[in-house]
C-alpha cells in the first residue's frame, strides 16, 4: 500500500541517518490456507522489504535477517474476522543494534 511503502521510505531515511544501526525483518501471514505456502508467502515479505530498504540506501548489513514466521506470532490472536486477519498479514521490523 502507499502507507507500507512510505514507512518502507521512512526506515530506510532512519538506517541511513544511523549506519551503526541494525535491524531485523520478521514476515507474518494469517491462518488461512496451506502452512507451508504461509511460510513462503511470509518469507517473500520479509526479504522484499529487506531488498527495498537496501535499493533506498540502507546498507546490506544494516539488515541481519529477513525472516517469514507464517501465522505464528499473530497480533490479534482471534485470526477470525477479515480485520484481525489483515493485521497478521503484515512485516515487523526489530532494533537489533543501535
Amino acid at each position: 500500500t502507499t502507507s507500507s511503502q512510505t514507512q518502507v521510505q521512512n526506515s530506510a531515511a532512519i538506517l541511513k541517518n544511523f549506519p551503526s544501526a541494525a535491524i531485523k525483518i520478521g514476515g507474518y501471514t494469517d491462518n488461512t490456507g496451506d502452512a507451508a505456502v504461509n511460510k513462503k508467502i511470509s518469507d517473500d515479505r520479509a526479504r522484499y522489504v529487506m531488498n527495498e530498504l537496501i535499493k533506498l540506501g540502507a546498507g546490506k548489513n544494516q539488515v541481519t535477517e529477513a525472516v517469514g514466521y507464517g501465522p505464528e506470532h499473530p497480533v490479534c490472536p482471534g485470526n477470525d474476522t477479515p480485520e484481525c486477519k489483515a493485521q497478521n498479514r503484515r512485516v515487523d521490523l526489530k532494533v537489533a543494534a543501535k
